[in-house]
C-alpha cells in the first residue's frame, strides 16, 4: 500500500477551517481500534479518518488477508500496537460505533469506504 501524507491532509483540513473563520479543538491520534474506541467514548462532534480501505474481493496482490477473513466485506486498515496493518471489518466497526455516541459529522477518506459511511449514518 502506498503511504498517505497524513500531515499534509491534516494541514489542509485546518487551513480550510481557518479560512471559514472556524476555530476547533482537535485531537490527532494514530488509528488503532483502542484509540478510535476511546475517542468515540469522549463524544466528539466530528471524526475525520484518513487511511486505507479495502474491499475483500478487490484486495491488491501485495496485501494478504487471512483465509479466515471473508473476502466480500469492507475493511478499514488501522494499525496495531506495533504499527502493523490491522484490518477492521464492517461488523467490528459497527460494534464500536454502536457502543458509543455517534458524532454529528464523519469524514472517511479512504478507498472503498462507503460501508463505513453507511455504518455512521
Amino acid at each position: 500500500m502506498t503511504a498517505i501524507d497524513h500531515d499534509k491532509e491534516f494541514s489542509g483540513v485546518l487551513e480550510s477551517l481557518n479560512k471559514a473563520g472556524m476555530k476547533i479543538n482537535y485531537c490527532k491520534v494514530q488509528a488503532t481500534v483502542d484509540k478510535i474506541t476511546e475517542t468515540l467514548s469522549e463524544g466528539p462532534i466530528a471524526i475525520h479518518f484518513s487511511g486505507h480501505g479495502l474491499r475483500g474481493h478487490k484486495t491488491p496482490n501485495s496485501v494478504k488477508l487471512s483465509p479466515l477473513i471473508p473476502q466480500t466485506q469492507g475493511y478499514l486498515v488501522l494499525e496495531d500496537k506495533n504499527g502493523q496493518a490491522q484490518y477492521i471489518r464492517d461488523s467490528h466497526l459497527k460494534d464500536i460505533i454502536e457502543s458509543s455516541t455517534k458524532p454529528e459529522f464523519v469524514f472517511v477518506a479512504s478507498c472503498h469506504s462507503q460501508f463505513a459511511g453507511n455504518i455512521f449514518h
